[in-house]
């Protein structure tokens, strides 16, 4: 038995397109994942986390970060 910890990060102006890089990135990772013959019920999504990501305070300069743990 093998446990594999797999994630990807995005970071984009709107924490809404940061969301959709992540999701893009694991749907890659997973159809991978199950290419090689590992089941659904056996991957599982442990952590999924979003964050502003605050540059130059004083012009309101935002980004957001997503990353996800599979």
């Amino acid at each position: 038995t093998a446990i594999v910890r797999l994630g990807a990060i995005a970071q984009a102006e709107k924490a809404g397109n940061a969301q959709d890089r992540v999701n893009a990135a694991v749907r890659g990772i997973l159809k991978g994942i199950k290419a090689a013959g590992i089941p659904e019920e056996k991957i599982a999504t442990v952590q999924l986390t979003l964050s502003p990501v605050y540059g130059n305070r004083s012009k309101g300069s935002v980004r957001h970060r997503v990353s996800l743990l599979s």
